[in-house]
């Protein structure tokens, strides 16, 4: 039988993952930087500000919840893990089709 202790912990790790899966206004900020970011990268051919704007994106956080809603079954966390994901896909696109019409000097 499990523990209260382990029990909050597993409710704990289950918060933090839903908490992460959520579309916020920090998730959208921090998902619009991390496009721009990465748009300037491309722009002038830096594959580090690439890479610094991969561990500026929130996108892992869907990933996490789709795999462990996998693992637990929890379909609603699944459905709205994998809408997250595709929209946050989606916003990418569209910034980097932005970005890329302009045609800046950099």
């Amino acid at each position: 039988l499990a523990s209260f202790e382990q029990i909050t912990r597993i409710k704990r790790m289950h918060d933090k993952i839903s908490d992460g899966v959520n579309w916020d206004f920090n998730y959208s900020i921090l998902l619009m930087i991390a496009s721009i970011v990465a748009s300037l990268g491309l722009a002038t051919d830096s594959a580090t500000t690439v890479i610094s704007s991969m561990l500026l994106s929130p996108i892992m956080g869907p990933v996490i919840g789709m795999s462990y809603g996998l693992i637990i079954w929890d379909l609603p966390l699944i459905k709205r893990s994998a809408r997250n994901e595709l929209l946050s896909i989606l916003v990418c696109i569209i910034f980097g089709l932005i970005m890329g019409t302009r045609s800046f000097h950099l």
